[in-house]
């Protein structure tokens, strides 16, 4: 029988609506889980920490804190500069929680999570050189970085931005500790 025949409404179109919302929800769901995962990323240094008491994971600690909050600062001296740096149409969820319901037009430029993850990620790798460890870590800033675009949180030009933001930051950091603070 095709579909025709059954008529507009039957019980297949029912289903295959059901089966695409269906899917939508768990995509989102997916998403929010990745999302949520940077938190992770704050707590690993203070608890590495608490196992170590090497002082450097305390310090690489606040360290994540501080380039988020400057992430914060940016997001609100270019707010009203361009379009561009102003959160896409549809964002919704997109706090570091998931839970802060429709954002669109707030300031999304840089992409704080992309940020942390890049910097975290930075920092490690030239902290370890552990080549498995780092490898992780890059799939799961992409991971982060496409489940914020396909949220619509952010722009591809605020994702790349804050990448590049958290590898600089991750750098910087890495030297100051090095020459300054000898850790």
């Amino acid at each position: 029988m095709s579909m025709e025949i059954l008529g507009e409404g039957c019980i297949v179109d029912v289903f295959f609506q059901f089966e695409k919302e269906f899917h939508i929800i768990i995509m989102m769901f997916i998403n929010d889980i990745i999302s949520i995962s940077v938190v992770g990323f704050f707590m690993f240094p203070f608890l590495k920490f608490a196992e170590t008491k090497q002082l450097k994971y305390l310090v690489f600690g606040f360290g994540i804190i501080l380039v988020d909050c400057s992430t914060k600062v940016i997001k609100y001296y270019t707010k009203d500069l361009h379009d561009l740096f102003r959160r896409p149409l549809g964002a919704y969820d997109c706090d570091i929680f998931c839970r802060n319901k429709l954002c669109e037009g707030n300031p999304g430029f840089p992409s704080g999570h992309s940020t942390v993850m890049a910097f975290f990620t930075t920092f490690i790798y030239l902290n370890t050189r552990n080549i498995s460890f780092t490898t992780l870590n890059i799939l799961l800033t992409i991971l982060v970085s496409i489940s914020r675009y396909q949220k619509q949180c952010h722009n591809e030009f605020q994702i790349i931005s804050g990448i590049m933001y958290g590898c600089a930051c991750g750098f910087l950091f890495n030297e100051i500790l090095k020459r300054y603070i000898k850790i």
